[in-house]
């Protein structure tokens, strides 16, 4: 008996990886960001509604600095999953790719800033991920690729205003995800972020390290906020409220804790 047991497990061993894998594939996603940061805010949101018992009724994203649709999008992944948003963007490659790729989100060509008015652009090209409003920033970059920026002169407007524009404000937004290129203390001065802000902040910081991250000023001024360190996808940091911080911190069930 024990022998025609052994052989009939053998005979369906190759059932393992095969089953491994199609389970592997249930449980996994698609990254669409540069970083895999929409993986890990995923993961931050069902282990506060799965463990925590946290609801996410704030289904609204808005993503600034936005730059294409999907590729390298942090947000895409969200949209797929019925979320909706503003994507702000100052310098679209193509506003049709937007609204055939995103026609539930809204696209704001312009730029975030504490000051409405206008600002000087220094563009790389239409839709490069090195556009910026920092000077500093740009002659970095300039250095680095070896051409100059054009500048444009575009429209800047506070968060707040943008918001306000789709009948919302900054507390109807569950993920806020900010890649400016230097100019992230401009978007996040733009709003009040000290009461019921958004669930989760993305905020990429160039040229930061995992050991000074702590004492950057993005993460100071998050911290006055109620905002704490959840993960780090290098260069982009996620930033969780306080009080959700504490939920994320429960015991999985079956983790053995």
């Amino acid at each position: 008996m024990l022998a025609k047991t052994r052989k009939f497990l053998s005979e369906i061993a190759w059932i393992a990886p095969v089953w491994d894998a199609l389970a592997g594939a249930k449980n996994s996603m698609r990254s669409f960001s540069q970083y895999g940061e929409d993986a890990v805010v995923q993961g931050i949101v069902n282990k506060l509604e799965v463990v925590g018992g946290f609801k996410f009724d704030r289904r609204v994203y808005v993503e600034v600095g936005a730059c294409v649709p999907i590729r390298g999008s942090n947000s895409f992944h969200f949209s797929r999953r019925g979320w909706r948003g503003i994507l702000v963007e100052p310098s679209p490659k193509s506003i049709l790719s937007f609204k055939t790729w995103r026609p539930r989100d809204t696209l704001s060509i312009c730029c975030v800033g504490r000051v409405e008015g206008t600002a000087e652009f220094y563009s790389f090209g239409q839709g490069a991920v090195f556009n910026t409003l920092s000077a500093t920033q740009a002659e970095k970059v300039s250095a680095h690729l070896g051409i100059r920026p054009q500048k444009i002169t575009i429209p800047v407007r506070t968060l707040d205003s943008v918001l306000a524009k789709e009948n919302l404000t900054i507390r109807d937004v569950g993920l806020l995800f900010i890649d400016v290129e230097g100019a992230e203390m401009e978007v996040l001065r733009s709003t009040d972020l000290s009461e019921d802000g958004p669930f989760l902040i993305v905020v990429e910081i160039l040229s930061v390290a995992l050991a000074t991250i702590q004492g950057h000023e993005v993460t100071e001024f998050l911290a006055k906020n109620g905002y704490v360190i959840a993960s780090w996808c290098a260069p982009s940091v996620v930033f969780l409220r306080q009080d959700l911080f504490q939920l994320l911190q429960k015991d999985v069930p079956g983790s053995g804790k």
